[in-house]
């Protein structure tokens, strides 16, 4: 899989931002355009008959795994290294709309975080069983890290305020 440095990207390139539509909505790189990766096998019809594709997340691995379903269509696309982030750790310029959400990692740090603070209390002032529910937390973030697959953030991609346009 290929990537491109966010100093090499050019007019020419059309820039596909596979975050949720609050996370576009709250921070993007000019001129990108926004193809949710949750939908985005139903519109990779639409990409085809373009090339210089550059798919673009938060820090690469949604569009990492964007450009394997490009990739499975016979569709050439590059993954922007680093992401949104690597766009804005070499002082690119980011636009953002009011009403945007915050990211989808932050989101699941809040709800993971809450989840195993909320099991810990239980389980000091109700029953020692509730210690599950921080272990069952803590089993899903070492798998999310060992697969960079998140099954908490794509739930959370899922709630309305992540999805409106």
């Amino acid at each position: 899989m290929k990537t491109i440095q966010a100093s090499d990207i050019q007019d020419q390139h059309i820039l596909i931002d596979v975050r949720t539509p609050g996370e576009f909505r709250a921070e993007r790189i000019p001129n990108s355009q926004n193809m949710p990766l949750d939908q985005f096998e139903q519109q990779v019809e639409s990409l085809a008959n373009h090339s210089n594709l550059v798919l673009v997340c938060a820090g690469g691995s949604r569009a990492r795994q964007a450009c394997q379903i490009l990739s499975a269509n016979d569709i050439a696309a590059v993954v922007l290294d680093g992401g949104l982030k690597g766009w804005k750790a070499q002082r690119k310029q980011t636009e953002s709309d009011p009403g945007g959400t915050i990211s989808l990692e932050r989101q699941v740090r809040i709800v993971a975080g809450a989840l195993v603070a909320t099991g810990g209390i239980l389980s000091l002032l109700v029953h020692p069983y509730w210690a599950l529910l921080s272990t069952f937390v803590g089993c899903g973030l070492i798998f999310a890290g060992i697969t960079d697959t998140c099954g908490m953030a794509m739930l959370l991609a899922k709630l309305p305020y992540n999805n409106r346009k």
